[in-house]
């Protein structure tokens, strides 16, 4: 799956749950120190910044956005891997 995909994955699922996506970024690494072995399974991983749209508190905030996308990434070939189903 392409960087764009997850994207807009995640874009629908947040607006499912009633928030607004502001943004997603592919976050920065430093692989410079890494073997061949640990770059060929080296995850890319995506930072979300959402809106609390419903004014939940921080803690219930955090349960709703986090909780779902915590169990998901990408591989070294940008495929989605999925180690629990979408809540």
């Amino acid at each position: 799956m392409a960087l764009q995909e997850a994207k807009d994955i995640i874009a629908r699922i947040v607006k499912q749950r009633g928030f607004k996506l502001i943004g997603v970024r592919l976050l920065p690494t430093d692989n410079k120190a890494l073997g061949a072995s640990a770059l060929a399974t080296e995850p890319h991983v995506l930072q979300m910044f959402v809106e609390n749209t419903k004014k939940f508190s921080d803690k219930d905030f955090d349960r709703c956005v986090h909780f779902p996308f915590s169990f998901f990434g990408f591989d070294s070939d940008s495929q989605w891997v999925s180690r629990l189903r979408l809540m």
